[in-house]
């Protein structure tokens, strides 16, 4: 190293880094305190840090004195952790967006209840922003009610239930927006397990308003095409029976064959539009 430049060792560091610390120990005359990479004589790449202190002799620049603590397995080790935190933004951008691409609105929650996550389609289907949410109670948030409009109170939310039972559940809800307006819900709370204990729950909501809005105009319809349909059947039933009982006349054995078997018919039909009528009381 006598008789040699930092060249021999040194020289790997860009030229900006260069530029910076001879302005500062050669024309500021202050010293120079940083982080450089070098060379060993095998070739091996080494990291440390630098500190050079210019030499005055009455106000005079003479020399620098520098030294240097290899600090190369620290880099390695800040290396490897920036390269994990990338990795995992990289998966958090990934799961971010798998997430806001679901069509139904999902919301994580921690242990106590407070949501940590909210996927746009869940913002959209309340109607609110991610701020009347996150670090927030859903059920002290949104009002839920039964499908038959009676209000849920927070204790007996399936939400609640969930925390306590450590079983998925799913039931349908209304749930009454910020504007009083309401929407039905097709709600499933699974918890998150860990060790068997529950840190959290995953809640999926998908809006099922046109769903059952379409239900019960086909149950309408089969009930009215049912009641309809019973009162003319009736009739032809009972002008049937008075001809096949002799109200009309004397029949012959034909006749009476080809009668047995419309009214047979007849009643089978009134059978089934009661069985329609006996399905939509019982949906």
């Amino acid at each position: 190293m006598v008789g040699n430049t930092p060249r021999l060792w040194g020289g790997l560091m860009s030229h900006d880094f260069y530029t910076k610390m001879w302005n500062t120990i050669k024309i500021e005359r202050k010293p120079f305190f940083g982080e450089i990479k070098n060379r060993k004589k095998n070739g091996e790449i080494y990291f440390a840090l630098g500190r050079i202190t210019p030499v005055l002799e009455e106000n005079q620049l003479v020399g620098f004195i520098a030294s240097e603590e290899e600090i190369t397995q620290r880099v390695k080790f800040e290396n490897e952790i920036q390269q994990q935190k990338e990795q995992l933004l990289t998966a958090k951008k990934v799961s971010d967006a798998m997430l806001d691409s679901i069509g139904e609105g999902v919301i994580a929650h921690d242990q106590n209840g407070i949501v940590i996550e909210v996927n746009p389609t869940a913002l959209q289907l309340f109607g609110l922003q991610q701020t009347d949410l996150i670090g927030k109670s859903l059920v002290d948030v949104v009002a839920a009610e039964t499908e038959q409009g009676k209000p849920i109170s927070q204790e007996n939310r399936p939400l609640k239930l969930v925390s306590y039972t450590n079983k998925p559940q799913t039931d349908t809800l209304i749930y009454v927006r910020k504007d009083n307006s309401r929407f039905t819900a097709l709600v499933t709370n699974s918890p998150i397990l860990v060790d068997g204990t529950t840190i959290g729950v995953i809640q999926t909501i998908r809006d099922i308003t046109k769903e059952k809005k379409i239900d019960a105009m086909k149950t309408e319809f089969i009930s009215l095409a049912s009641h309809q349909l019973r009162t003319p059947l009736s009739t032809i039933s009972w002008y049937l029976e008075m001809v096949l009982n002799g109200d009309a006349g004397p029949i012959n054995n034909e006749q009476e064959k080809f009668l047995k078997e419309a009214y047979q018919g007849s009643s089978r039909m009134v059978a089934l539009v009661n069985a329609l009528l006996n399905v939509a009381r019982i949906e």
